[in-house]
């Protein structure tokens, strides 16, 4: 039997180069990989033919999240965002469970994107949220094998947010 996906716990981690993955489920309450289609070019002919193609797609992860602006061992997300602005970052999302393994029937997403700071602040009496876009390097893929960060490399979260610090500095 087929089921549709219903996103109720999620798996969202991103590592800068060799560093060490964070996952940031905890504070984001919306991810997804979005799809922008490529757009068509026609060029009419004199043969009254109309030549045609169209350009490749556009990819990116777009979170929406609580800001958390703790440095303390890269715990907050808006936090890392805002320090290593312009690096490539890996990520993982698996909207199937933070605990699913990826597989045929429940895979991840895995890519790269150019990490971009959130905005800072926001309405009085709300939780105050960032809403990124993150673009994608490349299409992204969709894993149906390999394993998803484990709670041991989450506390490694210093190690990659100064890592990634000084490959943009």
């Amino acid at each position: 039997m087929t089921t549709v996906l219903f996103m109720k716990d999620a798996h969202l981690s991103l590592k800068i180069g060799v560093g060490t993955a964070v996952k940031y489920q905890g504070q984001v309450a919306s991810a997804a990989v979005e799809v922008e289609p490529g757009s068509a070019v026609t060029y009419p002919t004199l043969d009254g033919a109309n030549q045609s193609q169209v350009g490749p797609s556009a990819y990116s992860l777009a979170i929406r999240a609580g800001q958390v602006w703790d440095t303390t061992a890269g715990a907050g997300l808006a936090a890392f965002l805002w320090a290593n602005e312009g690096a490539i970052a890996d990520f993982v999302l698996q909207a199937h469970g933070a605990l699913v393994a990826p597989s045929t029937t429940q895979p991840a997403v895995t890519g790269q994107v150019r990490l971009v700071a959130g905005n800072y602040g926001g309405e009085v009496a709300t939780y105050a949220e960032i809403e990124v876009s993150l673009p994608c390097i490349q299409k992204p893929t969709l894993a149906s094998t390999g394993v998803l960060p484990t709670e041991a490399e989450a506390e490694g979260e210093a190690t990659a947010a100064e890592g990634a610090t000084e490959a943009v500095a």
